[in-house]
């Protein structure tokens, strides 16, 4: 009788403990599905930060002197595991790959409307598991190129309908798109490979209050992200469809659909008290926000653990490569590295006017990399705090 009590009791406890696991198990996956909130501050202490306390690790990557490696911009930046592209829209309308190292491998630059040829590069996306660039070509065209030892193979081109036109664009897989919609009434559309089968997101309020957004979509850690225009918001739409993923919490004025609800005297006028996301980036560990307050900007650092670090930019030291601009370009999700770039004439003027701006670190790279004003441009990977 006693051995079976006790049996009994050991039966009970084993589902208790199960039950307790299968409640964590339900209430982990719940918090894993809650978007993350961050709050800002709106009284962000006046003191100076220095760049390299928010970015303890870093390198300098001289892109190769090459003729066929001029551009004038970065319009977007991907990194697979072995190589760099850049996207230079209007300046020379080319596509421009590197090795890790600067030097460089080949570019995609057939101007015209053939088959292989690109007129107006929008924007491109690189599905890194089949090797396949993916060009928006003039708001109207996809085209698809496979990229076999370092040449744009061309594959084959889909058009968007004529009432949809779109100036970005993501590959969230080999099976999905997504564009930010240049016209139509609605901001974002997802579709399937050949663009015959395409979903609608978030209704347009007003379209001319809805300008071009830079890194309207670009890539986080394992995910493809959306924002809109004054939202607070983070979008992760790798599964097919809009889910937020990241809320900033503003001690805003009025809720954003308040905000696209006035009339356009107001709104133009309540705009100067309304916080606005500038720019946004993710990496598996930690993000970049850049936002503005009327015409003061301002930078919030943070990782997964909750930690952040928010800085007016007139506050924050650039003492990694001295510039006031504190731009990021996009992400490396290989290394974990957000990318800026800069120019070799104003690395040299800094070294030789200047050095002081510099902590010790960057002024022994960037003597290492033996530059010449007339050299290409210089990428600068930063690893944030909290970087795993």
């Amino acid at each position: 009788m006693k051995r079976g009590f006790q049996l009994l009791i050991i039966v009970l406890i084993c589902l208790f403990e199960l039950s307790c696991s299968n409640s964590k198990t339900k209430n982990d996956e719940q918090k894993d599905n809650s978007p993350n909130v961050v709050q800002v501050t709106s009284s962000i202490p006046q003191k100076e930060v220095l760049a390299s306390d928010i970015f303890s690790e870093f390198q300098f990557v001289k892109l190769e002197n090459h003729p066929d490696a001029i551009f004038g911009s970065v319009d977007r930046i991907i990194f697979s595991k072995d190589r760099i592209y850049i996207l230079d829209s209007f300046t020379t309308g080319s596509i421009l790959s590197f090795d890790r190292s600067g030097r460089f491998c080949n570019s995609l630059n057939n101007k015209g409307k053939g088959p292989g040829e690109v007129m107006i590069p929008m924007d491109f996306y690189l599905d890194t598991i089949s090797s396949t660039a993916y060009v928006l070509d003039m708001e109207m065209y996809l085209k698809s190129f496979k990229i076999i030892n370092d040449k744009f193979e061309y594959k084959e081109t889909n058009s968007l309908p004529g009432s949809m036109g779109s100036f970005k664009m993501a590959v969230i897989d080999s099976e999905k798109q997504a564009f930010i919609v240049g016209g139509g009434t609605s901001e974002l559309a997802i579709s399937n490979g050949s663009l015959n089968d395409i979903s609608f997101y978030f209704p347009h309020s007003i379209s001319k209050r809805t300008p071009v957004l830079r890194e309207g979509l670009n890539y986080g850690y394992n995910n493809v992200l959306f924002r809109r225009f004054g939202n607070d918001t983070i979008y992760s739409i790798s599964s097919g469809t809009p889910k937020a993923s990241r809320i900033f919490l503003f001690d805003q004025p009025l809720t954003y659909n308040e905000l696209f609800n006035l009339n356009e005297s107001a709104f133009n006028s309540m705009l100067k008290k309304y916080y606005m996301i500038n720019l946004y980036f993710e990496t598996e560990s930690n993000f970049y926000l850049k936002y503005s307050l009327d015409k003061e900007e301002m930078y919030v650092f943070g990782n997964t653990k909750g930690e952040n670090i928010q800085v007016k930019k007139a506050n924050l030291i650039n003492d990694i490569f001295g510039t006031s601009n504190f731009i990021c370009i996009g992400t490396d999700q290989y290394t974990g590295s957000y990318i800026f770039y800069t120019t070799p004439a104003h690395l040299l003027n800094v070294m030789q006017n200047s050095p002081e701006k510099l902590n010790k670190k960057s002024l022994k790279m960037i003597s290492e990399l033996n530059l010449g004003e007339n050299d290409n441009y210089i990428l600068i990977m930063l690893k944030m705090f909290g970087h795993e």
